[in-house]
């Protein structure tokens, strides 16, 4: 099975994935791109923050619901109840609804007034990365799934580019709806790292959320237990692939952890310790011998990932 993956250049999911940044505390590694957002987005982005805040509503879990949505919901109406429903249910959902739609359409208006070709600019970002994952990506995948687990491998995934906003890049797996949030930078940011593997990484993670993989970790952990199971393996199969160079070592699990980890959890201070990484490389000297079910590796990892968290 090859995995489709489709490119779109989407203005409205770079709008929501600007304001979620804002709201993370983040700041544009360009300078242009922070004074626009400063002088035309900043202030509706904070009003639907503070929006959300007041009504109590976890941005992690709107903006996860939100951004993907937007790829494939043109109306804000539309878009503001099926995030609200997926977020906080229907009955929550009601009464807030005619005031987030608002908000939405001032954080649009503001945002495509500051960037008015963005469309143009995003599909001339994401070309050299479409054209190198159709080169080694599928066959990255396809490796990936024989050392884990096939059905972790999803059939068709959307990659919706977005605009850089740290400098080293970023990107995050939207689990349950087959997309990846990327940030599109014109050349790998890191030496020894392609953009392409980052990438796959992602897509590696999408079908966590399947029962076989996460009925057995505990609620809100299989974000983390993914992003951390799937860096070793993926590193593993580009190198084998010469992708990339072997990471003798540990030196490029490292970094990737330290550069990758932070954008695709949602977390800019997240930082694993060396007890965490020495634990995640353990863990997969073990999996990789092991022929238990993925879902009970993924289980044996939460549990070292705690227990390394408490030393």
């Amino acid at each position: 099975m090859t995995t489709r993956l489709s490119f779109t250049a989407n203005p409205s999911a770079a709008c929501w994935h600007a304001a979620e940044q804002l709201a993370l505390g983040g700041t544009p590694a360009v300078a242009l791109t922070a004074e626009r957002l400063a002088a035309n987005f900043a202030e509706p982005a904070a009003a639907l923050a503070a929006f959300l805040t007041a009504a109590n509503i976890p941005q992690p879990a709107f903006f996860d619901q939100l951004t993907p949505a937007a790829c494939e919901i043109d109306g804000n109406r539309q878009l503001a109840h099926a995030a609200l429903t997926k977020t906080v249910g229907r009955s929550r959902a009601e009464p807030l609804l005619e005031s987030l739609v608002g908000l939405l359409s001032d954080c649009e208006n503001a945002y495509f007034a500051a960037f008015p070709d963005l469309r143009k600019e995003l599909e001339l970002r994401y070309g050299p990365l479409r054209e190198l994952w159709d080169a080694r990506g599928p066959g990255l995948l396809a490796a990936v799934g024989r050392a884990t687990d096939r059905r972790l491998v999803p059939e068709a995934v959307s990659v919706a580019a977005v605009p850089p906003f740290g400098a080293q890049g970023g990107g995050w797996a939207a689990l349950g709806s087959n997309t990846v949030v990327f940030e599109m930078v014109l050349a790998d940011p890191i030496a020894g790292l392609p953009e392409t593997v980052r990438l796959g990484w992602l897509v590696s993670q999408l079908n966590i959320d399947l029962p076989d993989f996460s009925e057995l970790l505990a609620p809100g952990a299989a974000r983390l237990v993914a992003a951390c199971a799937m860096l070793p393996v993926v590193l593993e199969a580009a190198a084998d692939l010469e992708m990339m160079r072997p990471d003798e070592g540990g030196h490029l699990l490292t970094t990737a952890a330290e550069a990758w980890l932070p954008a695709a959890l949602k977390s800019p201070e997240l930082k694993l310790s060396e007890s965490r990484l020495a634990a995640l490389c353990g863990w997969r000297e073990s999996a990789r011998a092991s022929g238990v079910p993925w879902g009970v590796k993924l289980k044996a990892l939460e549990r070292l990932l705690a227990e390394a968290a408490d030393e």
